[in-house]
């Protein structure tokens, strides 16, 4: 689950895009489409002290700061929008 984890945190932060004015292409609805799965996901991921593990090692300094990247490049900041706050489980 770990590895899975962090290779969505990396193609999030390879495939978030600026805002273009042209029309997006199919290809580029496709990447947006994985992009918004990709943070969904993570968001599932998150523990309730608002880190992210990996399995060897727990909740991990390095996962939780790549997975805020994530949110961060996708247009995302704390306290705002649909992951803004983390709901109580």
């Amino acid at each position: 689950m770990a590895n899975k984890t962090f290779l969505v945190i990396v193609i999030c932060l390879l495939t978030t895009t600026a805002t273009q004015a042209a029309p997006l292409t199919k290809q580029q609805k496709q990447i947006d489409t994985s992009i918004v799965k990709a943070l969904a996901y993570l968001a599932e991921q998150q523990v309730p002290s608002g880190a992210w593990k990996i399995d060897a090692f727990g909740e991990s300094t390095a996962s939780t700061s790549m997975a805020v990247m994530a949110f961060m490049a996708a247009g995302h900041v704390p306290g705002d929008g649909p992951y803004g706050e983390k709901p109580e489980r």
